[in-house]
């Protein structure tokens, strides 16, 4: 027998770790995943439903449903409490990065206005000192007049304060319908029909919490351990708990068993990262634990993987743009954490300028380029949710824990921690860098 040998058995016990990267499957071997196996989503996959435009939404929610019917979409509780939790911040994050880009509009055209104006007297002030020539600085005066100047301006600003006005009054959720009139719920309620999780026992999820704060996280053990700095223990064990909510449901699945899972959160305590911070795989140490607790196999995808192959396995009817569509969402919402939110100009804008400060540079430049990415991204979140507030005044003195004000409130402060820390990561780094230069 082959596992008498040495070679053999060093093959066959460390399997999940010597086999090709899981993030690449061979097609057979996602084929049969996607014909067979169980799918479980995770919040950000749902909550991302709320910030992809409208022909994005429609195709994912169709990808799917070939899984719904077919009676292979499983909700774990805790997935569950982590959307209905976040639904409301993911419904305000477009609608106040909207919100934040025309006040930015309004504040940008006043600053160039008064610019223009002080160009011109530079100029005039210049002809009068060293030409003396009056009437020639009247002249400068007279052609970049105020009168012109506001016309030509106000056009311009009333234009792109319209194009805003638009896409505003076309988003499908408001605030107001996550109170009760949300028109995405129901279709999302409808994928997972009875397929939900039961809540686990208090003493079992407390247990959950105890194994995962102080013995996996401490040790590094996927998933969930880049979680630890949450504002409490129980938020911080979510994924874990997730985890063990998985593999509890593989157990209960006929043989032979496989899942995949879809998330967006690519962080180091689900993947194995190079040395530059970029997913290389899902960590082995998942996929073994899957196979030695629940007989399992386990498919981790990133939600444009998920759908590639539900378009290339099943027929899916996804366009290309939508899978760019995904694919920037994903990013821009799962940078911080399955929390965040990032509007659809915001990220594009971003990304754009990702790529740009990376190119040609060092590695340690590149670090700096993500790092202040991922910094942009919270600032503008942030900054958003602030101005929605400021435009929703009355609802700033309730102190109900489930009010919306008191989650965008609790939201902004998670969103102020994580740029600390990001500012942080990147004075060490610039540090590194100029002991290195």
């Amino acid at each position: 027998m082959s596992e008498d040998k040495p070679e053999g058995l060093l093959l066959t016990r460390y399997e999940s770790w010597l086999t090709p990267q899981q993030m690449s499957p061979p097609g057979s071997v996602a084929k049969k995943f996607f014909e067979d196996a169980a799918v479980i989503l995770d919040a950000n996959v749902l909550l991302d439903l709320y910030r992809y435009t409208k022909a994005g939404r429609e195709q994912v929610l169709s990808a799917l449903e070939l899984f719904a019917k077919r009676q292979r979409l499983w909700l774990p509780y805790q997935v569950g409490i982590e959307f209905s939790r976040n639904r409301a911040s993911a419904v305000q994050g477009r609608l106040a990065q909207l919100s934040a880009t025309g006040k930015n509009v309004s504040t940008k055209f006043q600053a160039a206005s008064r610019l223009i104006r002080e160009s011109r007297e530079e100029v005039a002030n210049l002809i009068r000192e060293m030409t003396q020539d009056e009437d020639a600085a009247d002249e400068v005066v007279e052609l970049v007049a105020d009168a012109d100047i506001d016309d030509v301006m106000k056009d311009w600003q009333k234009h792109l304060l319209e194009k805003l006005r638009r896409l505003k009054s076309e988003e499908a959720v408001s605030p107001q319908h996550v109170g009760g009139n949300d028109p995405l719920l129901p279709q999302i309620a409808g994928l997972f029909a009875g397929a939900v999780g039961a809540p686990l026992a208090q003493g079992a999820t407390r247990a959950l919490v105890e194994i995962a704060i102080n013995y996996r996280y401490p040790n590094k053990i996927p998933p969930g351990f880049a979680d630890g700095q949450k504002d409490t223990d129980l938020r911080a064990a979510g994924d874990y708990i997730i985890w063990e909510e998985m593999i509890s449901f593989a157990t209960s699945l006929a043989k032979p068993r496989s899942l995949i899972f879809v998330s967006g959160d690519t962080k180091g305590d689900w993947y194995e990262l190079d040395n530059n911070g970029k997913p290389l795989r899902p960590w082995p140490a998942l996929h073994e634990e899957m196979r030695s607790r629940a007989a399992a196999e386990l498919l981790i995808l990133t939600p444009k993987e998920f759908l590639r192959g539900a378009h290339e396995v099943l027929g899916a009817p996804l366009e290309t743009k939508t899978y760019d569509e995904v694919e920037r969402i994903s990013e821009g919402a799962a940078v911080p954490d399955t929390d965040s939110w990032q509007g659809h100009a915001a990220a594009t804008q971003l990304s754009r300028l990702s790529s740009s400060s990376m190119a040609g540079g060092s590695a340690e430049n590149a670090d700096a380029a993500v790092l202040e990415l991922r910094l942009a991204r919270i600032l503008a979140e942030r900054d958003g949710l602030r101005i929605s507030l400021e435009q929703r005044p009355g609802e700033s003195g309730n102190n109900d824990p489930r009010s919306f004000a008191r989650i965008v409130a609790s939201r902004i402060d998670e969103l102020s921690a994580q740029a600390a820390a990001l500012r942080q990561r990147l004075e060490v780094l610039g540090t590194q860098n100029s002991l290195m230069a």
